[in-house]
């Protein structure tokens, strides 16, 4: 047979096969349902599963490895040595050091507790630690950035200048401050040593986790709120008795990053990595990759138990049919091409309508938690699930397709005209 006429025969076989489809659409929609239900499931559960990680860990994946933020209560000398120690055995490192008072700010209907964060002159970035649940796995402490909202763009600070965090700043507008807002704030470091300054807030930045604001019905605030300043107004004060109740903080940018960690932990450093961080998150992305596919197996079994009686059921209304065109003289090969093609176009058109089905339903969540939460959610598959759901629903396609079309010839021909 010529290669045309091949061609031929199997459009004519695949416009029959849809003819027949449209003919018994009542079977076929029954069994729509059983499939179209349970590939929705296995699709959705691993778009739900990598959607939940990929939110959990985006702001970990976004940073860069080479990020370490390095912290110590109270010990001067440990902060000295660490930094003496960066700059000798990591020359490749950029780092700057921070020290962090507990100070407070007066107001007239109360005070609020202040951390205050001394950076030194220039463009910095600054970054705080974030801690990330990972529910039955315990947890891991990262560094995430913090951001400069509004106008200003960096931390560049000088003299009396600060930058407060962002729900301080929402709070202190909703109470009926003007611009430019000043701050009367106090940092004692005994019950005797104190400096007072009034500063001005010229930028706002993002929250973090270490701030917990309270604001009562009367607009009055309470809890701890985070406050950056110029390191020159530390040397403008008596600070020779603070050091003790003092926090140092040390960021370092080094593509060694395990080197400052090693020895910050070794004076008694909490070091927070970016790359551990993004080691560990790994590990809990296997883990639940390995899940995933149990669980995938686990629902591939319950389809093809479905699969397999829905097929038997929709075979069962077609053996007359079947019966029929036998009498008249179609072979076996005959019926087994027309079943095999009204099966993969089935079950193809199924697939496609699961996927667009499931899809619509997680944007919809997605305008929910934009719009209604405020937060921002990403819908995403990896590579991975991807594989996963077309290797099931090929796999599943072909060989009961392949099923269905063997047991079309095995139907009994004279038995079934006698029914009839």
């Amino acid at each position: 047979m010529r290669p045309h006429k091949v061609r031929k025969h199997r459009f004519r076989f695949l416009r029959h096969s849809l003819l027949m489809i449209q003919r018994n659409l009542p079977v076929y929609c029954r069994l729509s349902v059983t499939v179209v239900i349970s590939f929705s499931l296995l699709f959705a559960f691993l778009l739900y599963s990598d959607t939940k990680l990929y939110n959990k860990y985006k702001e970990i994946f976004s940073q860069s490895p080479h990020i370490v933020l390095c912290n110590i209560y109270g010990k001067p000398t440990a902060y000295r040595t660490f930094i003496h120690q960066i700059k000798k055995n990591v020359p490749d490192a950029d780092y700057y050091g921070t020290i962090t008072l507990d100070g407070a700010c007066q107001y007239e209907n109360g005070s609020i507790n202040v951390r205050g964060t001394f950076l030194p002159f220039g463009n910095l970035p600054v970054y705080s630690w974030n801690f990330i649940n990972l529910e039955d796995n315990g947890g891991l402490f990262s560094v995430r950035p913090i951001q400069m909202l509004g106008e200003k763009q960096d931390f560049n600070l000088s003299g009396h200048e600060v930058i407060i965090n962002q729900s301080w700043y929402e709070a202190i507008i909703k109470g009926g401050a003007q611009q430019p807002i000043k701050i009367p704030v106090k940092f004692g470091w005994d019950d005797e040593k104190s400096s007072y300054w009034e500063v001005t807030v010229i930028g706002v930045c993002s929250d973090s986790e270490q701030e917990i604001l309270k604001v009562d019905n009367d607009n009055s605030v309470g809890g701890w709120v985070k406050m950056y300043l110029s390191e020159e107004l530390l040397s403008q004060s008596d600070v020779g008795q603070f050091y003790s109740s003092a926090e140092y903080s040390v960021w370092i940018n080094s593509v060694s990053p395990e080197k400052p960690i090693a020895f910050a932990r070794a004076l008694g450093f909490s070091a927070y990595g970016v790359s551990e961080a993004q080691q560990s998150a790994n590990k809990v992305i296997k883990i639940e990759k390995t899940f995933e596919a149990l669980a995938a197996a686990f629902i591939l079994i319950l389809l093809s138990i479905n699969l397999y009686s829905s097929f038997s059921n929709a075979l069962h209304e077609r053996c007359f049919e079947i019966g029929v065109k036998r009498a008249l003289g179609a072979g076996k090969g005959h019926i087994v091409r027309q079943f095999l093609y009204e099966s993969l176009s089935v079950l193809l058109f199924d697939s496609l309508l699961s996927v667009s089905l499931t899809i619509d339903l997680f944007v919809v969540y997605k305008v929910y938690q934009t719009f209604i939460k405020n937060e921002e959610w990403i819908i995403y598959l990896s590579p991975y699930s991807l594989s996963i759901f077309l290797i099931c629903c090929l796999s599943l396609s072909t060989v009961f397709s392949l099923i269905f079309a063997f047991q079309s010839t095995q139907v009994e021909i004279i038995s079934n005209l006698r029914e009839e």
